[in-house]
């Protein structure tokens, strides 16, 4: 409990006071980066997601994602979802583009997408299952 209320505390700071890393556009293309490796990874499961909010705080290098998740089929039990995501400076902690023009998000930053994303579906079954 402790640990999301300090995080509502960095989520509601780093609204306020935000001196953004990333461009609006920037914001964009890395929200379609994570629905992309979304479906490839964690969407296949139960539930379904929207990325709706990526945002960063230049002075601690920390940005948030804020998400919705509803369980395939149950969109009026739709939950709001976060993750923190420490030392990120530049696109280049986020993801990386093949010479082929592809891009991958990078595992420094996947991995801890993954384990946030599986904290969230475990307790939404939890409260639901």
């Amino acid at each position: 409990m402790k640990s999301i209320i300090l995080s509502l505390i960095l989520l509601l700071t780093i609204h306020a006071n935000a001196q953004e890393i990333f461009t609006a556009k920037q914001q964009n293309t890395i929200l379609n980066e994570i629905d992309t490796f979304c479906g490839d990874t964690f969407c296949e499961g139960d539930f379904n997601y929207r990325f709706s909010e990526f945002r960063c705080e230049q002075e601690i290098s920390l940005c948030v994602l804020d998400f919705q998740f509803w369980e395939y089929g149950q969109e009026s039990l739709k939950e709001w979802g976060f993750c923190n995501f420490k030392n990120i400076h530049s696109l280049n902690d986020i993801y990386r583009t093949s010479t082929q023009g592809r891009t991958h998000l990078m595992d420094k930053f996947a991995e801890p997408l993954i384990e946030c994303v599986t904290t969230f579906e475990e307790k939404f079954r939890e409260k639901h299952w």
